[in-house]
């Protein structure tokens, strides 16, 4: 569970540090290939740290239209599983 949020953490700090970069410099094809690459390892390891353990952020998180649930499933709580 940790090496996945710590592997979470790391591609959402390179992808803000690599955002601020090709906002200076728009047309550097490496970083863009970077940027794109971070994506989609942060893509995958958010998609699998949910699949075993819950959301990670309310955006995640599927809605039931009877109740609000994201606080049965806080991640700095223990979650639910």
């Amino acid at each position: 569970k940790e090496g996945l949020l710590n592997a979470i953490r790391s591609y959402y700090f390179a992808l803000a540090d690599l955002t601020l970069y090709l906002d200076v410099n728009p047309t550097n094809k490496l970083a863009l290939e970077l940027y794109n690459k971070y994506v989609e390892s942060f893509n995958l390891a958010m998609n699998q740290y949910e699949s075993i353990y819950g959301p990670l952020t309310i955006f995640s998180m599927t809605t039931d239209p009877n109740s609000f649930s994201w606080n049965k499933c806080m991640p700095w709580e223990g979650g639910q599983k």
